[in-house]
C-alpha cells in the first residue's frame, strides 16, 4: 500500500471556477472585495510551463484532486502512486513513461466507453514554498491533449495558514490557461496579459527553453529569471545546447539542477584550501566522475565548471559505451599538460527523487609522487569503483552533503528575490558547449 502524503495546510480564499478570459481581471478583483484581510498578490507573478498532461490524465481517472499547477507535489505523487496500485505498476509516486503511457490507454478507453471521469473540485494548492515566499499571482500553462479551438481559463486563490508573526494572510492567486501547446504558443499576449505590471516575473519553463519556440521567448523577454530543470531534460546533450544562445541573449537562465551540486563544487575547493595541498591542484590530470544512471546533466556541468575553472580548454570528446556507458574526454592545460575525464553512468536499483544524482568525484594524478588525490563520495553511495584504484589509502576522502533531494518546488522558490544573474553558470555553459559541440567518435 502506498503511503499517503499530506499537502501542506492553505486557507481557501476563493474556490476554483471556469472563467471567459476577458472575465478574468474581474474575478480576481472580486476576491479582494470579499476577504479585505488578506493581501493580495502585490510581489512578484510566477508563470509555470507544465508540458505533460500528467495532472490531467490522473484528474480525469479520479486519482488526483488537487490543482493542474505542473508542480510535483505532496498530492501529485499521492496520486501517481494510487494509479500505479490500481494498474498493477511499481509504486514510486513519480512519472516515468511506462505511468503515463498506461494512464493515456486508460483515458482513452473510458472515453471510447462514453464515461466522463469526475473528480472532486480542482484546489489551487501550489507549494507551500512557493505560496509563503510573497502575495503572487501564479500563471500556471497546461499544455493538453484537447482539440479545441479556445483556451480554457480557471481562477482561484489561496493562502499559506498565516503564522503567528504575520498580521494578515498572504493572498496567492491562481489563473490556470489550458490548451494544446499549438494553441498556448498561439495565444501568448493572453498569457502576458494577466501578468501583474511592474512586478519581477519568474517563468518556471518545464520543459526545453527554445529559442524558436514564440511563447518561450515571448516570457523570456520579459523574464526577471528563467528557471529550468536540467534534471528532467530529454537529451542531455542538445538540450544543453539549447542555453549557451539563451544567455548570449542576455537571458537570465536558472538551472535548479546546478544549484543541486554546489556542495560538490564547494568541496571540491575546500579540499584545496590548505596551504600544503593549494599547488597540488595543478597536479590533476585525470578525473573521474560518477553518476546515477538516467541523466548525464549533473556530470556534465561538473565536469565544464571544474574545466572553466582551472582553464583547461576541450580538446576531444568521446562515447565509449559499455556496461557504464563511458564518455571519455581531453582537455589541454595552460601549461601544455593534457588533462584526461571519463564520466560513468551507475547502474543502480531504485532511482530517487532526482534523475542523475551525482555519486562519486575522484581527482587524480598520472604521477605517482603527486599530492592531488581526492575522492568525493555522496551520503548516500559508497564509492567503491573509484576507492578500487590503489590510492585512496594516501588520498583524501570526503562525504558529500548533498541538495540532491531538496524538491524543485523549494529550490525554486530560493530564487524568487534574486536579481543578480548567475556568471560562474554562464561560463560553464561556455565551456560545456564547447564539449558537445566536439565531433563525438
Amino acid at each position: 500500500m502506498p503511503t499517503t502524503l499530506q499537502s501542506p495546510p492553505m486557507a481557501k480564499l476563493l474556490s476554483s471556477k471556469n472563467v471567459a478570459i476577458n472575465e478574468i481581471p474581474a474575478a480576481l478583483q472580486e476576491l479582494w472585495q470579499v476577504n479585505a484581510n488578506a493581501q493580495r498578490a502585490n510581489t512578484f507573478s510566477v508563470v509555470i510551463y507544465e508540458p505533460a498532461p500528467i495532472q490531467q490524465l490522473l484528474t480525469a481517472l479520479g486519482f488526483y484532486d488537487g490543482p493542474i499547477d505542473g508542480i510535483n507535489g505532496p498530492l501529485t505523487r499521492d496520486a501517481l502512486a494510487k494509479s500505479q496500485q490500481a494498474y498493477d505498476l511499481t509504486i514510486t509516486g513519480k512519472a516515468n513513461e511506462v505511468t503515463f503511457t498506461k494512464l493515456e490507454e486508460a483515458y482513452l478507453a473510458a472515453s471510447k466507453q462514453n464515461i466522463a471521469p469526475t473528480a472532486a473540485e480542482q484546489n489551487y494548492r501550489a507549494a507551500d514554498a512557493i505560496a509563503e515566499s510573497g502575495p503572487s499571482r501564479i500563471v500556471t500553462l497546461c499544455a493538453t491533449n484537447s482539440t479545441a479551438s479556445e483556451l480554457e481559463a480557471q481562477v482561484s486563490a489561496y493562502s499559506p495558514i498565516k503564522k503567528r508573526e504575520q498580521s494578515a494572510m498572504l493572498g496567492c492567486e491562481y489563473v490556470m490557461f489550458s490548451g494544446n501547446a499549438a494553441l498556448l504558443e498561439a495565444n501568448s499576449q493572453i498569457v502576458q496579459d494577466v501578468l501583474l505590471p511592474d512586478l519581477p516575473l519568474y517563468v518556471w519553463w518545464k520543459g526545453t527553453p527554445k529559442v524558436d519556440h514564440a511563447l518561450f521567448s515571448s516570457l523570456a523577454d520579459r523574464a526577471t529569471h528563467v528557471l529550468v530543470d536540467s534534471a528532467t531534460f530529454v537529451d542531455s546533450v542538445m538540450d544543453f545546447l539549447s542555453i549557451p544562445p539563451l544567455l548570449t541573449q542576455g537571458r537570465s537562465i536558472i538551472d535548479i539542477n546546478w544549484q543541486r551540486i554546489a556542495p560538490w563544487q564547494e568541496l571540491t575547493a575546500a579540499t584545496f584550501d590548505p596551504p600544503e595541498r593549494r599547488n597540488a591542484i595543478n597536479e590533476i590530470d585525470l578525473v573521474e566522475v560518477n553518476f546515477e544512471r538516467g541523466s548525464s546533466a549533473q556530470a556534465w556541468m561538473y565536469i565544464a565548471w571544474l574545466a572553466g575553472r582551472l582553464g583547461w580548454e576541450p580538446q576531444s570528446y568521446q562515447m565509449v559505451g559499455g556496461d557504464y556507458q563511458l564518455r571519455q574526454l581531453q582537455f589541454l592545460a595552460s601549461d601544455g599538460r593534457t588533462i584526461k575525464a571519463e564520466l560513468a553512468s551507475m547502474p543502480i536499483a531504485e532511482v530517487g527523487e532526482v534523475v542523475g544524482d551525482l555519486m562519486g568525484i575522484k581527482l587524480d594524478s598520472s604521477d605517482p609522487k603527486a599530492n592531488c588525490t581526492t575522492i568525493l563520495c555522496s551520503e548516500t553511495a559508497g564509492c567503491m569503483r573509484m576507492e578500487s584504484g590503489g590510492k585512496a589509502q594516501s588520498g583524501l576522502v570526503e562525504q558529500v552533503n548533498s541538495l540532491a533531494d531538496q524538491n524543485a518546488e523549494q529550490l525554486v522558490a530560493d530564487n524568487f528575490h534574486r536579481s543578480n544573474r548567475d556568471w560562474l553558470y554562464a561560463e560553464t555553459m561556455t565551456v560545456l558547449s564547447k564539449i558537445l559541440s566536439l565531433n563525438a567518435v
